[in-house]
């Protein structure tokens, strides 16, 4: 009786921390299996002030958010590791370079990476548009990003509007920021 005892939590027990090593070792040790959102699209936002933020970009220099105001600005947030903002990198740089003169900015904030890390993929991809760490995940926190990649996008009067959720095609894109520089 209290071998069946014992066997029946040791059991179980077992099996537990066999899936947890598995998961672990399935994972790489990154979180990107909870961490890549896996619902898209637009979601709904009621228009409210965007918060400022102060953040270092990969070249060193500062960006304030508040310094945007009476520009449109496309705030994405990705990772090196994400393959869906990898893939996504590309596409960025093209509708960037095609707004840019028209008074759209965009700001790509790296979280849950590592500085070596995003500064390759930085590299890789030519990024034309501002890039910065989120060191401390505050800006991701205030912005109540929940996976990546996420793009939140503000008005010329520092509101913010819009988010996506999820990657987005070039045509995605190109159509949300006429739609915003039509209405402003």
């Amino acid at each position: 009786m209290k071998i069946l005892v014992i066997a029946g939590v040791i059991l179980p027990l077992c099996g537990l921390f066999l899936l947890l090593i598995w998961g672990q070792i399935n994972s790489d040790g990154l979180p990107a299996n909870v961490a890549i959102n896996s619902a898209f699209g637009e979601v709904t936002l009621d228009a409210k002030e965007a918060r400022n933020f102060e953040i270092e970009l990969l070249n060193g220099s500062l960006l304030e958010l508040v310094d945007l105001k009476g520009t449109i600005v496309m705030i994405d947030f990705w990772s090196s590791w994400c393959p869906p903002c990898q893939k996504e990198a590309p596409v960025l740089n093209v509708v960037y370079q095609g707004f840019k003169s028209k008074g759209v900015e965009f700001i790509g904030i790296s979280i849950w990476d590592s500085e070596t890390d995003a500064v390759r993929f930085y590299q890789k991809h030519s990024v034309a548009y501002p890039v910065g760490l989120d060191r401390t995940a505050e800006i991701a926190i205030d912005y109540g990003v929940t996976g990546i990649p996420e793009k939140h996008f503000i008005d010329r009067n520092g509101q913010l509007i819009r988010k996506v959720v999820g990657p987005v095609t070039q045509r995605q894109l190109q159509d949300i920021l006429e739609e915003l520089l039509d209405g402003s």
